[in-house]
């Protein structure tokens, strides 16, 4: 008889960059973004044959919808900010803790704003990988460049987000 498959644990995400990336250094190489995303994906799959094979279909289907909705919001970012739209779906590709529920574009953020956002995002989605938690955000990008509405999950450093990140205005919204 063979051994009963357990589910392996995730690879915390803080942990999967700092392996992927020399010496903790980001690198904003499509191909390096991709292995990332496509770990954290292959993770979830994982989950959910772990779930199936301990009969637990409740939490299988759960994860199934949890991924699909993310992976649904990564379409959001291209299809709603063109070119920069494309360079947000790719840092949020690699922040599955953080679910995109709207996004608006009216005006294209200067360069400065969004390399502000994509950090504020990596950095939101460690916070939130370490403590096993998944966040939510709306966003909306305007004249006065970007407005993050985002649930209440880290809203203890807010803040630090509003010093550290004087191009975004932050709501915490407790939905």
């Amino acid at each position: 008889m063979g051994a009963m498959a357990t589910a392996p644990e995730p690879v915390p995400f803080v942990l999967k960059r700092w392996l992927s990336m020399p010496n903790g250094m980001q690198q904003s190489n499509p191909a390096v973004q991709f292995r990332a995303h496509r770990h954290d994906v292959l993770n979830e799959l994982q989950l959910i044959r772990a779930y199936l094979q301990m009969e637990r279909p409740a939490q299988a289907v759960a994860v199934v919808d949890r991924l699909s909705t993310w992976l649904q919001s990564l379409t959001t970012w291209q299809i709603n900010a063109g070119a920069f739209g494309e360079q947000l779906m790719w840092t949020a590709a690699v922040c599955p803790h953080v679910l995109l529920e709207s996004f608006a574009c009216h005006k294209e953020p200067d360069d400065e704003a969004v390399e502000q956002f994509r950090k504020w995002l990596q950095t939101w989605n460690d916070e939130l990988s370490i403590h096993g938690q998944r966040g939510r955000m709306r966003v909306t990008v305007d004249e006065h460049g970007f407005q993050v509405v985002c649930s209440g999950e880290g809203w203890e450093r807010f803040d630090e987000w509003v010093r550290i990140y004087p191009a975004l205005n932050f709501v915490v919204n407790r939905w």
